[in-house]
């Protein structure tokens, strides 16, 4: 079991890996090359950090639910909102470039 102390960390470093996503993808800012290289040299650490958490707590999740429940939970919270954000911006006829 994790303690509190563990948890907090946990979600410290998963709420800063969420802010540093959002500065890869905010494009807005117009800087030259120095800017991307800051920017990528902060924020490469963010993807790996949830694909980490994620992994690490997938065996506890199968364990309680099950492969059916867990595949269900994930397609409902992660392929859903994946394909509203993809779609909705096609519809209003805006491209959005940052999906790959």
């Amino acid at each position: 079991m994790m303690m509190s102390g563990e948890s907090k960390r946990i979600y410290a470093m998963g709420f800063a890996a969420m802010w540093m996503v959002v500065v890869i993808h905010y494009s807005l800012i117009a800087g030259g090359s120095a800017y991307s290289f800051t920017r990528d040299a902060l924020t490469q650490w963010a993807v790996p950090w949830f694909f980490f958490v994620s992994g690490a707590f997938a065996a506890r999740s199968l364990e309680k639910q099950g492969w059916r429940e867990f595949c269900v939970k994930k397609f409902w919270g992660l392929v859903v909102p994946y394909a509203i954000w993809m779609y909705v911006p096609l519809l209003a006829g805006v491209h959005n470039g940052m999906l790959w």
